[in-house]
């Protein structure tokens, strides 16, 4: 079910074929963590309110989906991220803005070390 989440958030914005050619291709212009965020990006920008109504509600599909863009579903982190997640949700979606909401996100995810250090895919 995560995968067909990311999929559904991803089908139809070019984001996903464009990632995976970029890192086929010598003429790149686009680096991972460029890559990474973008999708970050996009998943946060396209599934908004499920992703806070899953924060709200102590976690569910969206959350999961969330947390396996950022690379966050390894070593157990995911309990963590959950837990970061509610503790900072006032914070977090204290505005309807996603690229404002994107960024307060990745600021309380920093704010753990086990994270810093576990998901795979957080960028600055």
């Amino acid at each position: 079910m995560v995968m067909q989440t990311i999929a559904a958030t991803l089908n139809g914005t070019g984001y996903q074929t464009s990632a995976i050619s970029c890192t086929h291709s010598s003429n790149c212009k686009e680096t991972k963590d460029e890559a990474a965020k973008a999708e970050q990006e996009v998943f946060v920008a396209s599934n908004l309110r499920s992703l806070e109504s899953d924060v709200s509600s102590g976690g569910g599909d969206y959350t999961h989906a969330f947390a396996d863009v950022l690379g966050c579903l390894d070593d157990g982190n995911y309990d963590e991220f959950l837990e970061v997640s509610r503790a900072n949700y006032a914070d977090i979606f204290s505005v309807s803005d996603p690229e404002v909401v994107y960024a307060h996100y990745l600021q309380a995810l920093r704010s753990s070390p086990r994270l810093v250090k576990g998901c795979q895919r957080i960028v600055d």
